[in-house]
């Protein structure tokens, strides 16, 4: 929801994070939904012209039975596609036992557009959550603090 929101309305948003979502738009009716869900529904190309989004962070798990990585992807690439913005290279990182993230980051010059966080090993579940909470995974990054992480950036970079 925050992600259509940001496309809708740009100028109100500092930075989006999504956690196992499907791209904006993708799913306007139950029945859609359940398809993008599984990553069965095609992103349509956008409209000619410059998109001003604010930056992107998906996070997803990789073995996500519920909600497709594929979606993560899409998203990113959307937000790549519509500001002009190529990847560079993904870095994998580990801290202890939890499980690796792979980090892709994508800019139009050094401006951040978008940033894919692919967790390795994690389901349907909030990374880095409760082990007591139903979808909480204690194993995963902490994706509470990359989201602030990266919200703070987008702020201190709106800043200057």
């Amino acid at each position: 929801m925050a992600a259509l929101l940001a496309t809708q309305h740009p100028q109100r948003f500092r930075a989006v994070v999504m956690h196992s979502g499907v791209p904006p738009g993708l799913a306007p009716t139950a029945a859609t939904a359940l398809r993008a869900m599984r990553g069965q529904r095609a992103m349509a190309p956008l409209p000619p012209g410059e998109h001003h989004w604010p930056p992107l962070l998906a996070l997803h798990g990789e073995g996500d039975g519920v909600v497709s990585a594929r979606n993560a992807v899409a998203a990113v690439q959307r937000w790549a596609d519509a500001a002009g913005a190529t990847p560079g290279p993904a870095q994998t990182q580990r801290r202890g036992q939890r499980h690796p993230l792979t980090l892709t980051h994508y800019r139009r010059g050094r401006e951040l557009v978008a940033t894919l966080a692919l967790i390795r090993d994690l389901g349907h579940a909030w990374s880095g959550g409760a082990a007591r909470e139903r979808f909480g995974e204690p194993q995963g990054p902490d994706a509470s603090r990359l989201a602030w992480r990266f919200i703070a950036r987008q702020m201190a970079t709106d800043a200057r």
